[in-house]
């Protein structure tokens, strides 16, 4: 975990790694930490990533257990959806 996070600290991570998961307009600075792999079951966090007075802040908030499909499901998007309305 660590390895990952200073991955995303110190510049852009791959995709495959950190990516946004911004699957609408309302759905703002979203992103996910991605476990893939069988040992993993290809887990994600969902983090909400912005900055605030020229700091770069992310949250660690939500954790899917495992993602078995590309596409997001509907219980996903929920999940992405509640990060987003939290209040930080």
């Amino acid at each position: 975990m660590q390895l990952i996070l200073s991955r995303i600290c110190n510049g852009k991570p791959p995709k495959n790694v950190y990516s946004s998961e911004n699957y609408a307009g309302s759905i703002k600075n979203i992103t996910a930490i991605k476990f893939k792999g069988k040992e993993f079951n290809n887990a994600r966090i969902y983090c909400k990533d912005y900055y605030e007075n020229k700091l770069r802040i992310i949250v660690l908030s939500e954790l899917l257990e495992s993602k078995k499909q590309t596409k997001l499901t509907h219980k996903e998007k929920n999940l992405i959806k509640k990060v987003s309305d939290y209040d930080y």
